[in-house]
């Protein structure tokens, strides 16, 4: 057997009998097969007949005629021939599983089996869960594309975005709703009356039900916190002040569970909104209460002002291609905050200057506030007539493949008796459109055994070639490609060869790049089946405890796959992936795991079990720089690119690999692989192979980067190092998420 490498000679008897083929690829995984189904889906493009030429160029006539008659001779055309070098005598599934980003379903789209690949997986992963266990202690964190504060006065979303806290008014509410089982008495009417100090409102609901509100000065501070003890109060104040007896009933008939007690009112100065806080930054905004709090004095708090909001925002993100939708989301964010910014300055405005009318015993500030109210010619009812346009944004809990929300308490709370409506909130009907496109950030987890049945059974018969592992390259003396030598001796003669071996690739040895670098840390990866159904989120969840990581990811209703990253294992071990799990086990109760993470480490499926001793990772310079071309010879996918598991784009990298390959291939190979005249057939396809290189460098420098950094920040103890990276990180100005809204092009 020959050594690797291109040095050495190859006997003329040896050359003979080389099997010639046109395009071989090394290496039948997931980019390799990928490979060989895009040459098979992409039809090569041959010039149109000179005769058709002329005739479309020289009479504008029959020019229309030109696109369906080459689309024609498109459909007509067979696929590019390959052959896959596959080193096992069985289609192989290492790792149990994978995670696919939304650029690498547009591949599969462009493939052909991301239908049947869907099928396989749960719905789309909507939320990244990072979970913390510090000894009884759980912190989460949740990553999502759009952040939005709802929380209301006391908003963390609004203190993010560098809003000051809200100001108060010490002026307690007291609010609550009677049933009248046979009919109240009352019009259909809203009453708000002035006894001394005390401020009544009175408002039916429908016939058996009237929400009221009662305004107390200064009650006694222990009271505040009891709804029936401040009634009590109230009813002693308005028999004091010989408030009319029908209201007087109503406060003391009100249901108890109903009541509910606002010890200060809250409102945002007008002048706070036109500043120009970064109510947009990046793409986390903040809503209703917390970016706009208005007192209740005029009536224009509540769904008036949340739901017109929301129309804005939903009315932005409404349409668009899925790849562009989260590029698109800062710009709508922003845009609605401009929209916005006026309407609720004014409406701040009045509201602050009506309840400074309320509360002044000063005649100088009364007529001052009146003035102001003239100048800007509004009143409370006009402002109902405001119109915010079609396109209202889905209720959270109706569309939760769209939007997830959080809630801090464990039921819905409807604290405060009863939220008001006005006629802008109720103008819109029919289908209301999403905040998001599923397919927008679209993350599901794969069966790798799925994944490479998919691809393989699609491919034309004799197209894999398993037991063909390859031991040597060599340069082919008579022309551009290469002569493949294999463990048992026999040799093939590539036109153009293609390395899709993974990290230990002979290809990219012969290409001259170095070998890749490794993290020392061992992974064990399986998978848990679940007959009748598992009781998970669909999630991806990441859990640190102490220095172990765990990955959960939730294939579909019965499967889930999980990863356990363990720093040093014992040597012995290492290469047992059943002793690995029992260590594992061992770890993660001794550090407190919850149950339910160790439950599904034990019974995962012992033949399912992959057990990674080291991650393999190539530097972002070599990516940048190495030499990825000789002759007819390149890579792709890990032998290319690998990198470690932190940003998740590994496997979806190659993916777009193999369609910008096969792309670039379909331009310079005849129709059967080997027409026309040979030598300059394989010139085309060095200068194609060049074209793909140059394609791809840009785009693999940055993930490789991003990923060596992030994952540089995971294993370093050192602040200055953390503090580096983090500079680094910032630079790029980039996420994860974002590289899934990118899209390589069509095959």
């Amino acid at each position: 057997m020959m050594e690797e490498g291109s040095r050495g000679s190859i006997g003329d008897y040896e050359m003979e009998a080389a099997e010639a083929h046109g395009i071989v690829i090394a290496g039948g995984g997931i980019c390799g097969l990928a490979t060989a189904l895009a040459l098979h889906r992409r039809a090569h493009l041959l010039p149109a007949p000179c005769c058709l030429n002329y005739l479309c160029t020289s009479c504008h006539i029959w020019s229309w005629y030109y696109e369906i008659i080459l689309a024609l001779l498109a459909w007509s055309r067979k696929g590019i021939a390959s052959l896959v070098l596959e080193k096992s005598k069985t289609l192989r599934a290492e790792g149990a599983a994978i995670g696919v980003h939304a650029n690498g379903w547009r591949v599969f789209e462009q493939l052909g089996v991301a239908a049947e690949l869907r099928e396989t997986a749960h719905p789309p992963v909507t939320a990244f869960h990072e979970v913390w266990l510090q000894g009884n202690k759980i912190i989460r964190e949740y990553q999502y594309p759009v952040l939005i504060g709802c929380e209301g006065t006391y908003s963390v979303v609004a203190k993010y975005l560098g809003l000051p806290p809200l100001k108060t008014i010490p002026h307690p509410t007291l609010r609550g709703f009677t049933r009248y089982a046979h009919g109240h008495p009352f019009e259909n009417e809203f009453l708000q009356l002035k006894v001394g100090e005390l401020f009544v409102g009175r408002l039916p609901i429908n016939d058996n039900l009237v929400h009221f509100f009662v305004n107390l000065p200064h009650p006694p501070t222990e009271l505040t916190r009891d709804p029936k003890k401040v009634r009590d109060l109230a009813l002693e104040d308005m028999q004091y002040l010989q408030c009319p007896a029908e209201i007087i009933e109503l406060v003391r008939e009100s249901d108890p569970e109903s009541l509910n007690v606002v010890t200060t009112l809250w409102y945002r100065p007008p002048w706070e909104l036109p500043e120009g806080h970064r109510d947009g930054r990046r793409r986390r905004n903040a809503r209703h209460g917390a970016f706009h709090r208005p007192r209740r004095l005029d009536g224009a708090g509540g769904r008036r002002r949340a739901r017109p909001g929301a129309g804005t925002l939903a009315r932005a993100h409404g349409g668009g291609e899925a790849h562009q939708q989260e590029e698109m989301i800062g710009e709508a964010i922003g845009e609605y905050v401009r929209e916005r910014r006026l309407r609720l300055a004014r409406l701040s405005l009045e509201s602050f200057v009506v309840g400074l009318v309320a509360r002044s015993r000063s005649p100088v500030t009364t007529l001052a506030c009146v003035a102001v109210l003239i100048l800007l010619g509004t009143r409370s009812h006009k402002h109902a007539a405001y119109d915010c346009g079609k396109g209202l944004l889905v209720l959270c809990w109706r569309n939760p493949r769209c939007c997830e929300p959080r809630e801090r308490s464990l039921v819905f709370t409807p604290t405060g008796g009863v939220f008001w409506s006005s006629l802008a909130s109720l103008q819109s009907s029919g289908r209301l459109p999403m905040l998001l496109s599923p397919r927008t950030t679209e993350f599901r987890c794969l069966n790798r055994k799925d994944l490479i049945e998919a691809l393989a059974k699609d491919l034309p018969a004799g197209t894999i070639r398993f037991g063909c592992q390859v031991a040597a390259v060599h340069e082919d003396p008579g022309s551009h490609g290469a002569l493949v030598t294999m463990v048992d001796g026999t040799t093939i003669k590539a036109k153009a060869l293609i390395g899709c071996e993974g990290t230990c690739s002979v290809v990219a040895k012969y290409l001259g790049l170095p070998p890749v670098k490794t993290i020392p840390r061992s992974v064990l990866r399986g998978l848990t089946r679940y007959p009748h159904g598992h009781p998970f989120e669909n999630e991806f969840l990441r859990l640190t405890v102490g220095e172990i990581f765990i990955g959960r990811f939730t294939i579909n209703e019965n499967l889930i796959h999980f990863s356990v990253t363990i720093p040093n294992p014992p040597t012995g071990l290492t290469r047992d992936p059943k002793k690995v799990k029992d260590l594992a086990l061992e770890d993660l109760q001794s550090l407190q795991c919850p149950s339910e993470i160790i439950e599904l480490v034990r019974g995962s499926d012992p033949e399912s079990l992959n057990l990674a001793t080291n991650l393999w990772y190539r530097p972002p310079w070599e990516v940048a720089f190495g030499s990825f071309q000789k002759g007819t010879v390149t890579v792709a996918g890990d032998a290319m690119h690998a990198m470690g598991p932190f940003i998740g784009q590994g496997g979806s990298a190659g993916l777009e690999d193999a369609v910008v390959l096969a792309r670039s291939l379909a331009r310079a190979v005849g129709r059967d692989g080997g027409g026309g005249e040979a030598r300059q057939e394989e010139e085309m396809i060095g200068e194609a192979i060049g074209e793909y290189v140059r394609e791809r460098r840009l785009r693999l420098s940055r993930l490789s980067l991003e990923s060596f950094v992030v994952g540089l920040v995971a294993r370093s103890r050192s602040p200055v190092t953390t503090l580096a990276c983090v500079a680094v990180l910032i630079l790029l100005g980039t996420k994860s998420r974002k590289h899934a809204a990118y899209d390589c092009g069509r095959l």
